[in-house]
């Protein structure tokens, strides 16, 4: 599994009340590399002008592109006009990136397909509310107390349904999410996993080199001569081989 981010890029362990609080409940962010296949389009379909007006929400794209990726400009011209949103299309640097996620309210990962999400352990290391489609993944990644977060996907109302549920939170039923979201970081350790990819690989070592010494053991043990005093273990002459060739050649040029 990929792991968390908890200890790169703030203190160990986050407080969970400063946390919660610093937090611009009405920014929501998007992070990381921009590729279509995490479908930031649509998210600026779904959350509509009018949408994000009623409730005074600000949406930024934060994250590079790749070079020759023309996806760039197929946002900025879905985004053209709109002042609720923000595209900020750089490699973020390393000392900006607890700023960016500290003063985002929550993070939204609108995925249509991934196998493992590094924006989402991110977020989850800085006990971020993250909004996304109910995925197996985001099920398996996420603390329980944050699914409700999650949204049946291609459907346009439930991703509202999830965003006004943040806006709607209690102070205390943040900070209850928030510590159920660090202390799923901190089960996503990067020393955790590492602790973890260490023990299977000492496995597989381990299991190679036993088979290695046994095959050493049986090249250096001496092996028994045929006995000839013993006809039923000599080998019979392969004569049927042969004979089956010489068959099929008379067979081709009758």
């Amino acid at each position: 599994p990929h792991p968390s981010y908890l200890g790169i890029y703030q203190e160990i362990p986050p407080d969970v009340s400063a946390v919660a609080s610093m937090a611009t409940r009405r920014s929501i962010l998007a992070f990381g590399l921009v590729r279509k296949y995490k479908n930031l389009e649509r998210l600026l379909i779904d959350l509509d002008p009018d949408f994000t007006r009623q409730y005074d929400l600000h949406i930024t794209i934060s994250g590079a592109t790749l070079p020759g990726d023309n996806y760039r400009e197929t946002l900025t011209a879905r985004a053209a006009g709109r002042t609720d949103v923000t595209l900020d299309f750089r490699h973020v640097p390393q000392e900006e990136v607890a700023g960016a996620m500290e003063s985002a309210g929550c993070v939204i990962l609108p995925y249509e397909r991934f196998l493992t999400s590094g924006a989402a352990l991110l977020a989850m290391s800085f006990g971020k509310i993250i909004i996304g489609p109910s995925t197996p993944q985001f099920l398996e990644i996420l603390p329980k107390s944050s699914h409700r977060y999650l949204y049946r996907e291609g459907d346009r109302e439930d991703i509202k349904r999830a965003v006004v549920d943040v806006l709607g939170m209690s102070e205390d039923e943040h900070r209850l999410v928030v510590a159920d979201l660090l202390d799923r970081a901190a089960y996503f350790s990067p020393q955790r996993i590492s602790e973890q990819l260490g023990q299977v690989l000492d496995t597989l070592v381990g299991r190679q080199r036993k088979k290695l010494d046994q095959a050493a053991a049986k090249r250096a043990s001496p092996q028994p001569r045929p006995s000839h005093s013993s006809p039923e273990k000599t080998a019979a002459p392969k004569k049927r081989k042969y004979g089956f060739l010489r068959e099929l050649y008379r067979k081709a040029i009758k």
